[in-house]
């Protein structure tokens, strides 16, 4: 079968090169799964995550860089666009799987939110005006009517959890799969 050349001089998780092999095998980082589309993540091979998501720690859970975004009733991760507002759970599902996706579950959103040290905030413990899209973010978000709701990505340091996820606080509540008809459990907040 196919085995790693080497194991990185960096790499400190096995004392031994092993087989890079099947799904959740043990792997040397950096080197090549026998399987396609996977990769060596946290020294073990699991599927990669499709363009413009991210996994969540070590888990096999994959969450959107930024919200969703409307590309022609696909629900899209994608930097410097507005935002998809004023869908119903329905709607969001149903974008989610044009896109070959779901939505999160209420746990599995807010440990992306909270990350490793579960944080009360995706930043930190301490909430900090201005860091995301919110009531203080910006003069025009205090009308209270959703029109200061501000291009995905547009605040680079409201960094989820974990790195490279954006807008969990703030900017437009996310639909989330054990949410109700009535819109209970929406996650995030919004912009007012």
């Amino acid at each position: 079968g196919d085995y790693c050349n080497e194991c990185a001089d960096r790499y400190t998780g096995y004392p031994d090169c092993v087989k890079c092999g099947g799904d959740k095998e043990i792997c040397c980082e950096d080197s090549k799964c026998t399987i396609l589309n996977q990769g060596c993540t946290y020294g073990i091979c699991r599927t990669l995550c499709p363009k413009g998501m991210v996994r969540i720690g070590n888990t096999d859970i994959c969450i959107d860089e930024y919200e969703a975004s409307n590309n022609n009733g696909k629900a899209v991760s994608v930097k410097g666009v507005s935002p998809w507002v004023n869908l119903t759970k329905n709607e969001a599902q149903n974008a989610c799987a044009a896109s070959g996706k779901r939505l999160c579950s209420s746990s599995e959103w807010s440990y992306a939110c909270k990350g490793p040290y579960n944080h009360t905030y995706p930043y930190g413990n301490t909430y900090e005006p201005k860091r995301c899209v919110d009531l203080n973010a910006e003069d025009k978000c205090n009308n209270g009517d959703g029109s200061g709701v501000m291009p995905t990505g547009s605040r680079i340091f409201c960094e989820g959890g974990y790195p490279s996820i954006f807008d969990m606080s703030g900017n437009v509540w996310e639909w989330i799969l054990d949410s109700d008809a009535s819109g209970c459990k929406l996650m995030g907040g919004s912009v007012d």
